[in-house]
């Protein structure tokens, strides 16, 4: 009795161990269907580009987030930052259209643990972005986007790939 206890408490141990595992590995987050918050990953956060089939949560700082050509459907709709804490690996939103707006609701932070790559034809409106990275060569593009306050943390690096643009 003692061994089949012990048993099924092993495969119990080993059922959460496979269960958690799945939210260590990195993940692609693509926004799509328009105006939302951060927060509403059943809405908003597709496993592809234009898919609709979603993310049961939000990004992690191993996820990468990109805003691309099948995020927007009209100008100006916009994506609100309505979490305490925003993280991500990369962020990417070179191939948005449309002409999208990243608004933060108060005191937000936005972690970015690798690249960050703005689009030109966005608008933005952010407290700050903390660049976390202990790897080398990540992408920082801000664009004709005027960022508020940048942060950098980690003993990685970051590629200037066109202008910075930056408050503070």
């Amino acid at each position: 009795t003692s061994t089949l206890k012990q048993v099924f408490f092993n495969l119990f141990v080993l059922t959460i161990l496979l269960l958690n595992s799945n939210r260590v590995s990195a993940a692609d987050y693509y926004w799509v269907n328009g105006t939302g918050n951060w927060s509403d990953h059943g809405a908003h956060w597709a496993i592809t580009s234009g898919g609709m089939i979603f993310h049961t949560t939000i990004p992690t700082l191993n996820d990468n987030v990109f805003f691309d050509a099948n995020s927007f459907t009209a100008t100006n709709q916009s994506v609100v930052m309505d979490s305490t804490f925003i993280y991500c690996h990369s962020m990417d939103w070179s191939a948005a259209t449309f002409n999208p707006q990243l608004i933060r609701q108060s005191n937000i932070k936005v972690n970015v643990y690798g690249s960050l790559v703005l689009s030109d034809s966005m608008y933005m409106n952010l407290a700050a972005f903390h660049l976390l990275s202990d790897s080398l060569n990540n992408d920082l593009y801000s664009g004709n986007v005027t960022i508020d306050s940048l942060y950098f943390e980690g003993s990685g690096s970051w590629d200037l790939t066109g202008p910075l643009n930056c408050d503070y």
